[in-house]
Order: C-alpha cells, then sequence, then structure tokens
C-alpha cells in the first residue's frame, strides 16, 4: 500500500490537485473533469521523465560506440506508457464510482436506472469517450450530470458528500465483485489494445509508403 500511496499521492500529482483546484473554470462539474485529465498525466509523469534520461543516455552511448549495434530501441516505449494511461483513465471511477477529482468536488457516477452507483463496467463504457475531451467538455457546460458518455452507459453523475482524494486507497483494499471486475478489466483492456493500434497506423502507414 505504501507503495501505491508513493504512486497516486506524490510530489506531482499533489501538486496537480492543488493547482487544478484553483484554475478558474466556468463551473465546478467542468473543474473535476479537467483535474482528472491533469491528474493521471501527473501519475505517469515520473515514468516519462525516466524514459527522457534513459534516452538520452542510451543516445549518448550510441554516439560513443558508432558501428556497435547494442542501443536500445525506446521507440516503443511512449506507447506502453500510453497504453497505461488510457487503461487507467478508462478506469478513473472504478472505486465507489468516484474518481479523486470527483472525492474533491463531491460526485458521483449513478445508474440511471436503478439510481445507485454506477458499476465498474458502467462507468468504465461512459469513459471511452475521452478521446474527444473537448466535446465532452462542452456538453458538460450545458448538461453537468450527463456528457455523451453517460447516455452511452446509462449514467448520470449527482452530487456527493466530498472526501479526501486519498480515500481511494480505502476503497482499494475493500472486497469487490470479482466477476464484474474481471468483465471491467477484459473490456478496458480490448479498447486500450485497439487504441495503440490505431495510435501505430499513422506511423506504420507512413513508414511503408516511403520504403
Amino acid at each position: 500500500m505504501k507503495i501505491l500511496r508513493l504512486l497516486l499521492f506524490n510530489f506531482f500529482t499533489r501538486r496537480a490537485l492543488k493547482t487544478g483546484t484553483r484554475a478558474f473554470l466556468l463551473n465546478r462539474r467542468l473543474k473535476s473533469m479537467a483535474i482528472d485529465l491533469n491528474y493521471f498525466m501527473a501519475v505517469f509523469m515520473p515514468f516519462y521523465m525516466i524514459i527522457i534520461i534513459a534516452q538520452i543516455f542510451n543516445d549518448v552511448n550510441a554516439k560513443n560506440n558508432s558501428g556497435a549495434n547494442n542501443h536500445f530501441n525506446f521507440d516503443f516505449v511512449p506507447l506502453v506508457i500510453f497504453s497505461g494511461m488510457t487503461f487507467f483513465l478508462l478506469n478513473k471511477d472504478f472505486y465507489d464510482a468516484r474518481s479523486v477529482a470527483k472525492r474533491i468536488f463531491g460526485y458521483q457516477v449513478f445508474d440511471i436506472q436503478t439510481n445507485m452507483p454506477a458499476n465498474s463496467t458502467k462507468c468504465m463504457i461512459r469513459n471511452i469517450t475521452f478521446i474527444i475531451w473537448p466535446v465532452e467538455a462542452i456538453i458538460v457546460l450545458f448538461n453537468p450530470q450527463r456528457r455523451l458518455g453517460d447516455f452511452i452507459a446509462g449514467t448520470k453523475v449527482l452530487d456527493k458528500e466530498t472526501e479526501d482524494p486519498e480515500s481511494i486507497l480505502a476503497n482499494m483494499v475493500e472486497q469487490v465483485n470479482y466477476e464484474e471486475s474481471r468483465r471491467t478489466v477484459l473490456l478496458s483492456i480490448v479498447f486500450t489494445a485497439l487504441l495503440a493500434v490505431l495510435a501505430l497506423f499513422p506511423a506504420e502507414l507512413i513508414n511503408y509508403v516511403t520504403r
């Protein structure tokens, strides 16, 4: 748990949460969306920094050993991190239907049919539209309770008492519905893989055309 706490609540993430809450945005719901995005970028920031530093040393080593094919190819690593970030963005509301930002601003995702907190699968499905974030942001300006992803998943976002964002760590050790969790993870992996393929396609097409 200490490692998980360090990963989710470190200098970068705390800074992102603190800066985001002070940001001037048109409404509280839009601010919550923006902070969720900034937060997960901050979670993965240390990994990007490590890659950049490793890439620099790798390039220097390759120049010093010109002709020797002993340097590591980092081309695929950003895609791996992008996939990891995609997976976690899809599941930001996995625990108690509340992301870190939703706990700060007092929101929770509800199933529109049962008026109960949405399960992990519905929460994941509503987040697939993060790839069109600007469109979702515009929709939230006019309809804070339901953006496009909510209409797809059959969910809505309602007010809930605020919580310490670190309360998500306590939810992580609680008993969960393992069958539902497996379904959510599987769907997340499929969607993440699809996005990775789509991200690779333009580069591969260019390489094919320029051969």
